[in-house]
């Protein structure tokens, strides 16, 4: 009889130890005294101590054996495992989402990337260097030439156009330094070195050592314009030559190779290419020359 008792009464604390540890590793929702909402919590025992309260009423509570305890309901929430997986499928599916928005972000700004325009051909250059003289010297005639702030007005702008074209001439030789190309350019032959006893052609430069050469000569032919312009308003007082020569060093500037190449970041090919003005239709002088000075072919015998 004591030995049924003894089993008896480990089989019930085995048991009980069973639901304890279903309940323990199951997920379990509480809802407390006077409120309406429901929480869910992992350990029924870390609750019970937590609050002071009766495990073994608790747990006949979530068995549904009564209604509450002190108030307090709770339930064992019932997750299989198929449930579960498809909960982790979904979370990885939703991570995989991300990622590839995250990829089509990136990949956005280069694809929205509006194309560089085209490079600026010398017949628009032409044009626009005879309009926009023309139309500046009409717009001109609109105002009172005679007042003093009409002539400090051209002067002004005059001496912007100036300071833009020097901020561009430092910035460009800026960018040629910063760019520090090596690689070699030959240039084709000058007809006036060669009527005045000079060799076919230089020596192959670097490309940097090309662009500065080509910045001095811009820099130079800029500097003398200026003097002769300011020489002929103050003697003659010839006004639209600021006019013109103002809206003449904008355009020139404008569509430079060496602008378009380094501040532009257009590549140097076709009409850009190096030397400049070898593309184009422009004769091949190097060509030309050689062809002048070699001797003809003595004809087969």
């Amino acid at each position: 009889m004591t030995r049924i008792l003894a089993r008896l009464f480990l089989l019930l604390a085995l048991t009980a130890a069973a639901s304890c540890s279903k309940l323990s590793a199951s997920r379990i929702w509480v809802k407390r005294p006077g409120s309406k909402k429901l929480e869910i919590v992992d350990s029924l025992t870390t609750l019970c101590a937590k609050h002071e309260l009766d495990e073994e009423e608790m747990l006949a509570v979530s068995r549904g054996e009564q209604d509450d305890y002190k108030g307090w309901e709770c339930g064992e929430m019932e997750c299989d495992e198929d449930e579960e997986e498809d909960g982790e499928a979904a979370a990885e599916a939703e991570a995989d989402g991300d990622k590839a928005v995250d990829a089509a972000e990136d990949e956005a700004p280069a694809a929205a990337a509006a194309p560089m325009p085209p490079t600026p051909k010398l017949g628009s250059k032409m044009i626009v260097g005879m309009l926009a003289p023309m139309a500046g010297t009409q717009l001109m005639k609109r105002f009172d030439q005679e007042s003093p702030n009409f002539v400090l007005g051209l002067r002004g702008c005059f001496t912007a156009c100036v300071a833009v074209h020097t901020l561009v001439d430092l910035l460009l030789a800026a960018k040629i330094a910063a760019a520090n190309e090596t690689g070699l350019v030959t240039e084709a032959p000058n007809p006036l070195s060669m009527l005045m006893g000079g060799g076919l052609g230089s020596a192959p430069k670097t490309t940097r050592q090309y662009d500065m050469a080509q910045l001095s000569s811009m820099r130079n032919s800029f500097r003398m314009g200026v003097v002769v312009v300011a020489l002929l308003h103050w003697k003659f007082k010839w006004n639209q030559m600021l006019v013109y020569q103002g809206i003449q060093t904008i355009i020139e500037l404008f569509y430079h190779p060496l602008v378009q190449v380094h501040l532009y970041g257009r590549p140097a090919t076709d009409e850009l290419s190096r030397p400049f003005g070898a593309k184009g239709g422009s004769p091949d002088m190097s060509a030309l020359f050689k062809g002048l000075t070699q001797p003809d072919a003595a004809p087969a015998s």
